[in-house]
This record gives structure tokens, sequence and C-alpha cells, in this order.
């Protein structure tokens, strides 16, 4: 008698034949790729407890369609053929292919989708870039997977690195900023993981690198305190002359961006004005920016009589 069950539930999906229609419900099943693709077939086997009540296969469509399924508690585990793989095999966690609890009504219809990786060659294109989206050339760029490194590119004049041919599996990517990036000596590594490829996926990855930057805040003033406008204000590093900046109303101009690292400032008097040239007066020198400093100057001019 088990096997003539057995031998029913193959040949018509279900116990249709053995219930009451009225009695019945509806279970499709959709398999689906990452990129909304059907994936035809897939063996969906469907069981009431631990019995085996039928099986079909994915048509074209990605569609399994049980009709005229008995009341009960349901389970569906979708058999995979070699060339897909659950994302549990690649990310770890619990079972993908297999869902339980499903309860069947009368009359109730119920979709359960399933959405399953090809294996296959895919690529990962990294953009290394900083704050302002300013590309970040000349970066070695690391291929990784849990087994090791498996790759290096270089980023290009527009922060571009490539991995054109990479195998199904789990990846991450990092990469070292520059030394005018990092603060005090730490190394400033960038890192992502969690990169899943199958067949024809195409990862891209934006790696952030933020420049070390503060600002310096200068006031040129007068003898009585008061500011000096058509003032310029230098700044300059060790490696020579920076960019400059024409003092407001207030004689307020202010760096920003400014790279980590040591300055100093400077003022050429406007037309009227004459200056001193000595520390504190004139020029600050030695002034240290680290990320997020800002760096209070004052200058001050004589006017003329």
């Amino acid at each position: 008698m088990a096997v003539m069950l057995a031998v029913l539930a193959s040949a018509v999906g279900c116990d249709a034949l053995l219930t009451d229609p009225a009695a019945q419900g509806r279970i499709r099943i959709v398999a689906l790729d990452r990129h909304g693709t059907p994936l035809p077939g897939i063996r969906a086997e469907l069981f009431l407890g631990y019995r085996r009540m039928g099986y079909l296969a994915t048509d074209r469509s990605g569609v399994a369609d049980y009709r005229e399924v008995p009341e009960g508690n349901y389970g569906v585990y979708m058999v995979l053929p070699p060339e897909y793989a659950g994302w549990g095999e690649l990310r770890g966690g619990s079972r993908d292919d297999f869902r339980a609890g499903i309860v069947v009504r009368p009359g109730l219809d119920t979709t359960l989708h399933f959405e399953f990786l090809r294996r296959g060659i895919g690529s990962v294109v990294v953009w290394a870039i900083d704050q302002d989206s300013l590309a970040v050339p000349e970066r070695e760029v690391i291929l990784y997977s849990p087994r090791g490194v498996l790759g290096f590119d270089t980023t290009d004049a527009s922060g571009r690195a490539e991995f054109p041919s990479v195998a199904f599996g789990n990846y991450g990517v990092r990469a070292t900023a520059p030394d005018t990036f990092q603060t005090a000596g730490a190394v400033l590594e960038v890192v992502r993981d969690g990169l899943l490829i199958d067949q024809g996926r195409r990862e891209t990855v934006v790696l952030s690198m933020p420049r070390c930057r503060g600002s310096i805040a200068v006031r040129v003033e007068d003898a009585s305190g008061i500011g000096v406008a058509g003032a310029i204000v230098t700044r300059y590093t060790g490696a020579g002359v920076g960019p400059q900046l024409t003092t407001d109303p207030s004689g307020a101009a202010t760096f920003l961006k400014v790279p980590c690292g040591v300055h100093g400032v400077f003022v050429t008097p406007p037309e009227g004005y004459a200056g001193t040239w000595a520390r504190d007066s004139q020029f600050v020198d030695d002034l240290t920016i680290r990320v997020g400093t800002i760096k209070n100057v004052t200058l001050r001019l004589t006017k003329r009589p």
C-alpha cells in the first residue's frame, strides 16, 4: 500500500486523488537567480512531515506549480543541480534550499520564492576616491578570499582597478591610502569584504580614502584691533609656497581642507599698511594640522600715517 501511495504521489505531484478537492490548496514555487532570471530544471520536493508527497521540476519560467494539495503543514526542499548554489554556501547561515511551516488550507494559494546563484565567472571593479569623490591613483588593490590573497591591481589615473575573471566565491578587497591621507604615521587601510561572485556578476566597490585635513582661520588687524581688508594671506610649508587668500572686510581669511602636517602663514600688507617681518606679527609658523584641526591665527599690520 505504501508503495502504491508513493507511485501516486510521483505521478500527480501530490495526493490529490485521495482527498476531497474542496479541502485542497495550491503551492506555487518560483526559482530565480540574483538578477531575476528564471532557473529551470530545479527539482522541488514537497513534504508532509517526513513523507514526500511528490516532486516537480521548475519549468522555463522557473516555476513548479503544485495544485490540489491536501490540507496540512508542508515543507519544500529544492534539489539543486551542480550548476546552481544557495547563498548559504558563500555567506554561511541558515539553509536557503528548504522551507518549512507552509500551511495549506482549502482554496489558499501560496507562492514561495527561492533565489539561487549560478556557478561561474564574474568580475570585481574597484574605485579609490577621497571624500570629495576625487580619484586616488597609483594605489595597490588586493583581492582576497578566506583562502588567502588571490590577486593585485593598481588604480589608474581615474582611481580604477579591475579583476576581470573572478571565480565563484566570497571575496574582499583592500587598499592602503597614501601617506598624505594618514594621521600621525598610522596606516589607513580601507577594506570591503562580503563580495559574493557568481556567473556574470560584476561587483563594483568604492574604497573611500578620506584625506587628513584641517583648516587655518586667519585674521589680519591693525594696532587698534580693527580688521584689515584686502590683505593677501599666503599659506606655506617646508616644500614651498601654497595658496593665497584675500581678507574680507572684517580682515578674515580661512584656508579650508588644509592637508595634515606643519604649515605657516604670512601676510602681504595692502596699500596704506606696513608690516614687521617677525613671528606672530607678519607671519606665524609651526602650525601643526591634524584631522579636524582648526587653527586660529592673528597677524598684525601697522596703518601708515
